[in-house]
């Protein structure tokens, strides 16, 4: 959509829209994004919000945004207000699907400028999508039944029961770890593991733990 190729660049870091296609509702708000009053699109924009952070979102809620454009500034707002609300959402559903920090808000500023963003509604945007609220957000959408996720584990319980004798031997004295762990969605797994599996176990997660850290620090020295 411009030289610098933000928006429909191939798939770099700076690009709000990574693949080469931009969504029909980001296509439709920028023919008509340009003909909205600040006061509408606040109103809207916080439509989007309520609507990312799960609120309940009422029948009717666009013709009450027509209602109170009307009776606060005496303004019109556009009839197509449903494409305006698709078009926006995409734009901030795109935009906390990013690693935070990877887009800079001047980039981001600049993409929104080829959209036919007006400074003021750009202005509103950036204070929204990079204030305060971004955490809220995150959790908001991990809790969407479309994100990718596995259950968390909630309980986990454990013991030690030492093996005296088994079919084989008639003694052993091997020590095994039980483990219970209850999940997020309800589950319950049981399992046991010797000794040296269970150090095993412990090593992997540790370097798991140890790896994770390190890709954070790459994307904050990225960021």
């Amino acid at each position: 959509m411009s030289a610098s190729g933000n928006l429909i660049g191939p798939g770099g870091d700076n690009s709000l829209f990574p693949s080469t296609r931009i969504p029909l509702a980001v296509k439709l708000l920028s023919k008509n994004i340009d003909g909205i009053s600040k006061n509408c699109f606040r109103l809207l924009l916080q439509l989007v919000v309520n609507a990312i952070e799960g609120r309940v979102t009422q029948d009717g809620c666009l013709d009450k945004i027509r209602k109170q454009c009307l009776l606060q500034k005496g303004q019109q707002a556009p009839d197509n207000l449903d494409e305006l609300f698709a078009g926006l959402h995409a734009v901030v559903h795109a935009f906390l699907r990013l690693e935070p920090g990877s887009l800079k808000s001047e980039i981001f500023e600049s993409d929104l400028r080829d959209l036919k963003f007006s400074e003021e509604c750009i202005a509103d945007m950036v204070g929204v999508l990079y204030g305060p609220k971004r955490a809220s957000f995150d959790v908001a959408l991990l809790r969407e039944p479309s994100t990718p996720h596995l259950p968390r584990v909630e309980r986990m319980q454990w013991r030690v029961d030492v093996i005296i004798s088994s079919n084989t031997l008639s003694r052993v004295l091997e020590p095994s770890i039980q483990m219970r762990m209850v999940t997020s969605d309800g589950g319950v797994i049981y399992f046991t593991a010797s000794i040296a599996r269970f150090h095993q176990m412990r090593h992997a997660v540790a370097a798991a733990l140890r790896e994770m850290g390190h890709l954070e620090q790459k994307s904050l020295l990225k960021g």
